[in-house]
C-alpha cells in the first residue's frame, strides 16, 4: 500500500517492457495496463488462498482491503 500510495501520475505514463521467462521476444504494454493487472492479479490470488483455507476447514480472517487497512 505504501508503494501504491507513493505513485505519482507521471509513474503511470509510458510503457513497461520485458522479456518473458525463456522468451526472446520483447513485450511492451502501457504502464497503466501493467499496474491495473498487478492489482487485479493479487486480488485473484487472495481469493484463491481464501478458497483453499475454507476448503481445508479453516476460517480465514477477512481479506477485503477496506477491512484490513
Amino acid at each position: 500500500m505504501a508503494w501504491a500510495g507513493g505513485l505519482a501520475s507521471s509513474d503511470l505514463q509510458g510503457v513497461i517492457a520485458w522479456y518473458p521467462e525463456g522468451g526472446d521476444v520483447r513485450v511492451e504494454k502501457p504502464a497503466t495496463v501493467c499496474f491495473a493487472h498487478l492489482f487485479n492479479h493479487q486480488t485473484h490470488h487472495r481469493g484463491q488462498i481464501h478458497g483453499m483455507l475454507t476448503a481445508a476447514g479453516a476460517r480465514p480472517e477477512p481479506t477485503d482491503l477496506p477491512i484490513l487497512g
